[in-house]
């Protein structure tokens, strides 16, 4: 959306007994044109997907559309996972006008930062305009293995670090090519706050499998000592984080190529009382979906819809639709496999009647 100062020149041609109020009238449309607008039109959805016209400058036009999307009072909202898709909710009060920005990886994460930038969604920040005094301060820790990870994730938090956001980097190689071994590297994103919180550190511990239950044996195991999986993962390969005492929690994992059948069971699983957690290894044939409850609670808070599309344009209209009756975008993943079309999946979730 061009923006108001985008606009080429009006020229007047007046009579000179008109020439004073033709200045005020002037300095009143200056004015107004130096004032971006930051209140949402009355007919704006409450929701606007954004997304890439072309792969090729996906992110340029994301963001600039996300930006247009701000100066008219929407707001980014979180979702996991997603390095494809945006959504903006129209702000109840727009009245702070703020600006986004995408940062390229996580040492230029902390650059940003040092410009008042905080880190709100993957590599997107936002800052209120003109604000250019660092909140935060960022660290990227990058490795191909686990045992790794979790030794340099304890040392971070040590150092008042907690885990914001994962990202999976492929690293093309030699050893990749002529071997087949993945060598991509798991990436966290850690933030602190320039003010020290205080408080004990928190703890990590990171968990792979690709057999669903061996995942759920260890997830349980590993929730009972007071763990919780990361709303992320890298995908199938998880991260806890324990901080302080937590009410005991059950998971459930489940896994299925096909949506239909993943909505049954998780429409099951939240009659029993769970609700979504995380999507997990998201790619070839199937996906896997993580539920949770309160320990032995039974009673049903939330039902969920899923709705899969090859085509964006489809995802998005059905999804909007859902968010009309009261449901949010909790996950969102993908699905391919043999002559198929890879697949968007998005999960919605709303309380129950």
């Amino acid at each position: 959306m061009r923006g108001a100062l985008e606009k080429g020149p009006v020229l007047l041609f007046v009579t000179s007994g008109c020439r004073l109020v033709l200045r005020l009238v002037a300095a009143a449309v200056i004015v107004a044109a130096l004032s971006p607008p930051i209140f949402a039109r009355r007919d704006d959805p409450e929701f606007l997907w954004l997304s890439p016209p072309t792969w090729g400058v996906a992110w340029t036009a994301m963001m600039r559309d996300l930006q247009a999307a701000a100066d008219r009072g929407y707001r980014l909202v979180p979702l996991p996972s997603s390095s494809f898709l945006m959504l903006a909710q129209k702000s109840a009060d727009a009245t702070e006008r703020v600006e986004y920005v995408l940062a390229s990886t996580g040492k230029d994460v902390d650059r940003k930062a040092a410009l008042g930038y905080h880190l709100v969604h993957n590599f997107v920040m936002v800052r209120n305009k003109g604000m250019t005094v660092r909140t935060h301060e960022y660290s990227e820790v990058a490795t191909r293995l686990r045992q790794s990870m979790e030794s340099e994730l304890l040392v971070a938090a040590r150092q008042g670090f907690r885990v914001v956001a994962l990202a999976l980097q492929p690293v093309l190689g030699v050893r990749s090519f002529v071997t087949g071994v993945d060598d991509s590297e798991f990436v966290a994103i850690m933030e602190r706050p320039v003010q020290p919180t205080g408080g004990a550190p928190p703890e990590y511990i990171v968990l792979s499998s690709v057999k669903v239950a061996t995942m759920q044996t260890e997830l349980q195991a590993a929730a009972d000592r007071g763990y919780r999986l990361f709303d992320a993962a890298w995908g199938s390969t998880l991260l806890l984080e324990k901080i302080g005492d937590a009410d005991p929690i059950d998971y459930l994992a489940l896994s299925t190529a096909n949506t239909a059948t993943m909505e049954r069971e998780m429409a099951k699983a939240s009659a029993e009382g769970y609700r979504f957690a995380a999507t997990l290894g998201g790619g070839f044939r199937e996906f896997v979906v993580v539920m949770q409850r309160p320990k032995g609670n039974r009673l049903r808070t939330h039902e969920q819809v899923l709705h899969a599309a090859a085509r964006l344009g489809t995802l998005k209209r059905e999804t909007l639709a859902r968010m009309e009756k009261g449901f949010r975008v909790v996950g969102l993943t993908y699905v391919s496999g043999f002559g198929r079309n890879v697949e968007t999946v998005a999960i919605l979730e709303r309380p129950v009647q």
